[in-house]
């Protein structure tokens, strides 16, 4: 059941622009919302990756830089 959860995620992310979104902040993703959020940003750009999300009385940002999974994550929510 959680791949599916993480597919959803993914592709929610991704649309149909084909464009490749790592494991990890997938993951990071799921473990800091609870899926489906209220509205979503998302900078997919190599190696930078950006989600940013309302829900509720909260906003957060999870942001990765370099090589996907091996990459340094950092998250903020308020």
């Amino acid at each position: 059941m959680a791949v599916l959860a993480d597919e959803g995620i993914r592709s929610a992310l991704t649309g149909d622009s084909g464009v490749d979104v790592s494991r990890a902040l997938v993951v990071a993703v799921k473990s800091l919302t609870d899926w489906p959020v209220d509205a979503f940003f998302a900078e997919l750009d190599g190696d930078s990756e950006v989600v940013g999300w309302v829900q509720g009385n909260s906003v957060g940002v999870v942001s990765g830089q370099g090589a996907g999974d091996d990459g340094d994550f950092r998250a903020n929510i308020s």
